[in-house]
């Protein structure tokens, strides 16, 4: 595993709370665009935003001209397709210039051969327990069958309590890290304490690698 563990802090729906998380200096900040999910973003404008902090739409099997209006209007740097979203799908995005991370649920019964076929379009893979945002997590032991070159960020009921064993999968394509419910006050609204810790313990983690 990479050095300097990236962190993606998601689900944000509050101002102040996106002005406070960005002080922390996560490298990714998420905002879901999917009126289904508890936090689904509805802030007309975000905060200014460092621009290394980058910012990550979150979508469940969008129309190709929504993902394109919310890049432009909230000038994402990243998309991240959390649906059945097709490789053609990320193929026309990518064209578009936009760059993907795609997501997929994991349980013992995926094919991690399926993820060939997306590859070419992807800077990153999301892996995820099956349903993104329950604040479940799935078997990490399945990551061993994960053999491919795209490296991925690890998703899925990451908390302070389990933080440490996710630090010590030590898998060489896990790039970063997504935080999510485990670490809410509300859905939305992150608890900054909390997240301090969490990056305390990252950032501790990195300088002894």
């Amino acid at each position: 595993m990479e050095k300097n563990l990236k962190i993606k802090v998601c689900g944000l729906n509050d101002y102040v709370n996106i002005q406070e998380v960005v002080q922390l200096q996560p490298d990714f900040l998420g905002f879901i665009f999917y009126s289904l999910s508890k936090r689904n973003f509805t802030l007309k404008a975000l905060p200014p935003i460092p621009e290394e902090v980058k910012k990550v739409g979150v979508f469940v099997n969008p129309s190709f001209d929504e993902v394109i209006r919310k890049v432009k209007f909230y000038n994402l740097d990243f998309v991240q397709l959390h649906g059945q979203e097709s490789p053609d799908f990320c193929e026309q995005l990518k064209y578009k210039g936009i760059e993907i991370i795609k997501a997929f649920g994991i349980n013992e019964k995926f094919d991690f051969h399926i993820l060939k076929s997306y590859e070419p379009y992807c800077i990153y893979f999301l892996l995820d327990a099956e349903k993104g945002g329950s604040g479940k997590s799935f078997d990490w032991k399945l990551l061993k069958k994960y053999k491919n070159q795209t490296s991925f960020l690890l998703a899925g009921g990451i908390s302070l309590e389990n933080l440490n064993e996710v630090l010590n999968l030590n898998h060489p394509q896990m790039i970063g890290l997504d935080w999510n419910s485990q670490w809410e006050i509300l859905p939305g609204i992150k608890d900054i304490s909390l997240l301090k810790q969490g990056f305390q313990n990252i950032r501790k983690y990195d300088k002894t690698q």
